[in-house]
């Protein structure tokens, strides 16, 4: 599934993270509007269903991998 940089962030570290915007970085770079992970052109293209990607998070945290 999509997800933001954000949740991804909390899914690994499960602690409290506050959300930034852009102008709060400080960087000269421009950065894109809408910044959400999002892998569905693999799927398209060359027809790769990845794992979810909070269950793939969980089996690496647990040394499963």
């Amino acid at each position: 599934p999509i997800v933001s940089w954000h949740q991804f962030a909390m899914a690994i570290l499960q602690c409290e993270i506050s959300p930034i915007t852009t102008a709060e970085t400080n960087r000269k770079a421009s950065r894109p509007v809408n910044a959400c992970l999002d892998c569905s052109k693999i799927l398209t293209n060359f027809g790769i269903q990845q794992a979810d990607w909070r269950e793939a998070i969980a089996v690496l945290l647990s040394g499963q991998s």
